[in-house]
């Protein structure tokens, strides 16, 4: 680890920079044919915490938020993880980002998984679709039926 954090006060003080780092960000736009400088809130993100924190990779993070030796920080990393990963959900609901990117990113940072359906949902599922093919051939029958009268009345 590139950096090491004697207390749980210095990495929450950190993290906190993160944060407000993050949401002060100016940025260039070119709005109206001129570049401009807009705030710009940055997307709070683990790799950037991982980063601005001082670690060499997602890895060493993810240690000081679970091993053992590092648990006075558990609650800082586990907070601020879940705030990133609201953030993330936030921005993905209010069309800034992509369904599929948001998908990826809870999947890959915060083992997010869709669960596999379970054999009696497919069951049920295969069930509900025999019964709607039934459904759909009789609907066919009785209309194909109806069209033989109405030929006939027409003829």
């Amino acid at each position: 680890m590139a950096r090491f954090f004697t207390t749980a006060e210095d990495l929450q003080k950190k993290t906190d920079e993160y944060f407000a780092y993050c949401d002060a960000y100016i940025g260039e736009k070119i709005i109206q044919g001129k570049k401009m400088k807009v705030k710009a809130p940055r997307p709070y993100t683990v790799e950037g915490l991982t980063a601005f924190l001082g670690f060499k990779n997602r890895k060493s993070l993810h240690d000081y938020g679970k091993q053992q030796q590092y648990e006075k920080f558990h609650d800082i990393i586990a907070t601020a993880k879940a705030k990133i990963a609201a953030n993330l959900v936030e921005r993905a609901l209010l069309n800034e980002y992509s369904t599929g990117m948001a998908i990826f990113i809870l999947a890959n940072n915060f083992d997010y998984h869709q669960p596999a359906p379970s054999p009696k949902a497919v069951e049920n599922e295969g069930e509900a679709i025999d019964k709607i093919a039934t459904a759909l051939m009789k609907l066919n029958d009785r209309l194909s039926r109806e069209k033989k009268k109405q030929s006939k009345l027409n003829a």
